[in-house]
């Protein structure tokens, strides 16, 4: 099944104390591209908030992403 992620990437980052921070999110889309290399795809942001579809240029960038994977 086609899967697209996008994975929010910290500005500022700062250790979460138990262990979420952009090491492990880039490890995980490693290890999910890894199992299905053909039909995985992330797209990165870097940003310092949780809620950037709430912007317009990372929602119309989102957008314009999914219609490229899904055509």
């Amino acid at each position: 099944m086609p899967t697209l992620a996008f994975v929010n990437i910290q500005i500022s980052e700062k250790k979460h104390p138990y262990g979420f921070n952009n090491e492990n999110r880039i490890e995980e889309t490693k290890i999910l591209k890894k199992y299905n290399p053909n039909n995985y795809k992330a797209i990165i942001f870097k940003n310092a908030t949780h809620y950037i579809f709430n912007k317009v240029k990372p929602a119309e960038k989102i957008i314009q992403d999914i219609k490229i994977f899904v055509s």
